[in-house]
């Protein structure tokens, strides 16, 4: 009786911020898609899951699925018996657990493309996310697309490319008899390069030994081989994706380093991350910074934000940070700054000051962007936005302009994400009661307790 007096209040408290984060949490989502979604009838229905894709699929919390393109139980039984039922994915991308949520909501918004699914494969440490696409275009221009955004570099791993003419097998002796037949047909067509040098590319990759032994068997039934198998030095990936019961398969051009986008560094002379933060949220925002605007980026070192803001054409970039800046300002011949980028090595308020004094004096007018990736903790009782108004930055700028902040959440301990949906909700409100237009993301490059809030100030 004593411990279920003791435990009373924790059980309360427990309850209450439950209660409390799900009343919250409906307006912290990040900004859907307004791209139209036809998702595929893939695998069984599962409570709370808009769809599914045999064992270890995720359902796509932020896509929503219209009642008329739900599965019937006829179609499920099909698909199980051997029968391929919906649209076929002809594109597969894998990436890290933490992004995949990310992943979906990027190119569901940016892509022409249709969301199937998303897959688990491994366990543990080497545990990867697949997402299957539907492209509504060429799979192949789509696929380099992929590989050269700045955004997806740090994320997506390798792209799988599926030819939605294939159909599919229903088992590993059929995908090697439909490789070898893709194969030979291309080794056929006229080419002013060497033989197809193929690597082959496999899901689950426990059955790649066997895939590769079946291939090279049946490429040989007829005599020499029209290709040759190499994990390097290749110029064509043949690909084999089980999904539920039916394998998937395709031949296509490799590129890059043989689809694998692992750790690759986006191209370009970025400072740093950051600078890739700024652009995708501008990017996904819909907004844009203009030529001959006046920015101030408070909490610029190392200069990411600032690079970003400067290349884009503004005036003057007014960097602020005590700390220094490794995008070294220009400077004339007198040492004045150059007009581009000037480093005003303060704390916010203090700069802030010493611009409001310039515009009280007619030496600068009223600013047209406002950014912020400094770090204050929503933990603390100042946020980060509030900081932003009561240290002046907020009123150096004209109505309508553009405001990017970034939230960040280091300070919530433990791993839920409920108590960090908790804090950041009054943060919001915060920034809408300045901005209007208010949205919220969750970038690729964001920390996994991190937002990004786009908005514009308010008139008046």
């Amino acid at each position: 009786m004593r411990l279920a007096v003791r435990l009373l209040p924790v059980v309360f408290a427990a309850v209450t911020v439950w209660l409390v984060g799900n009343q919250i949490v409906q307006g912290l989502q990040p900004t859907p898609s307004t791209v139209p979604l036809a998702l595929a009838p893939w695998g069984g229905p599962r409570p709370r899951c808009v769809v599914s894709c045999g064992k270890g699929a995720r359902p796509m919390r932020s896509v929503t699925v219209a009642a008329a393109g739900s599965p019937s139980d006829e179609q499920f039984r099909r698909e199980g018996a051997g029968e391929a039922v919906g649209p076929k994915p002809d594109l597969i991308l894998s990436c890290p657990p933490s992004h995949i949520q990310r992943l979906t909501e990027y190119m569901a918004s940016l892509y022409p493309c249709e969301i199937l699914c998303s897959r688990t494969s491994g366990k543990g440490s080497s545990m990867v996310h697949l997402l299957l696409l539907r492209c509504h275009g060429e799979p192949a221009s789509m696929m380099q697309k992929i590989a050269s955004d700045s955004h997806l570099a740090w994320v997506v791993q390798k792209v799988y490319c599926i030819d939605r003419d294939e159909a599919p097998q229903p088992n590993i002796q059929g995908v090697a008899q439909s490789l070898a037949k893709q194969l030979r047909a291309i080794s056929l067509q006229p080419r002013s390069v060497e033989a197809p040098v193929v690597r082959l590319a496999c899901f689950p990759r426990s059955q790649l030994l066997e895939l590769a032994q079946l291939l090279e068997a049946n490429l040989c039934e007829e005599g020499s081989a029209p290709c040759k198998l190499s994990p390097t030095g290749c110029n064509t990936v043949a690909t084999a994706f089980l999904v539920g019961d039916l394998w998937y398969t395709g031949v296509s051009a490799a590129f890059g380093q043989n689809h694998h986008m692992a750790n690759k560094r986006p191209a370009g002379n970025a400072l740093s991350r950051a600078y890739f933060k700024l652009s995708e949220a501008l990017q996904r925002a819909g907004a844009y910074v203009k030529v001959g605007d006046l920015a101030l980026d408070a909490g610029a070192a190392p200069g990411g934000w600032t690079q970003y803001l400067s290349e884009q054409g503004c005036a003057c970039v007014y960097a602020v940070d005590p700390a220094e800046l490794e995008l070294i300002p220009q400077r004339t011949e007198d040492g004045q700054p150059s007009g581009s980028v000037e480093h005003l090595c303060a704390t916010l308020a203090e700069a802030s000051v010493q611009l409001a004094e310039r515009q009280r004096e007619g030496r600068l007018p009223p600013l047209d962007v406002l950014t912020s990736d400094m770090y204050l903790g929503m933990g603390r009782s100042c946020s980060v936005v509030r900081a932003l108004e009561e240290d002046g930055a907020l009123s150096l700028l004209r109505p309508g302009a553009l405001v990017v902040v970034t939230l960040k959440g280091t300070e919530v301990r433990g791993h839920s994400k409920l108590r960090f949906d908790a804090q950041l909700a009054p943060v919001v409100e915060e920034f809408k009661a300045i901005c209007e237009g208010v949205q919220l993301f969750h970038l690729m490059a964001n920390r996994e307790r991190e937002r990004t809030l786009v908005g514009f100030k308010r008139g008046g």
